[in-house]
């Protein structure tokens, strides 16, 4: 679920300027790689893990620009 970008993002749907949820396929079901057992919950924690890991990355990219993904 790596953005096609270099700087190593996970891949979130945007609203405006903002990163918002897990992307979705044609039936509206988020893109997580398995959807057995999967629930609200579960879409919480993946939702919150992605925006925190794209959160790290942009510190490192503004500590470090001459990094690469």
């Amino acid at each position: 679920m790596r953005d096609q970008q270099e700087d190593g993002k996970l891949l979130l749907e945007t609203r405006g300027k903002e990163e918002t949820f897990l992307p979705r396929d044609t039936e509206g079901n988020p893109k997580t790689g398995f959807s057995d057992n999967w629930w609200t919950g579960m879409e919480l924690l993946h939702t919150l893990f992605a925006l925190e890991h794209n959160a790290i990355c942009d510190k490192i990219r503004a500590a470090h620009p001459d990094w690469n993904g």
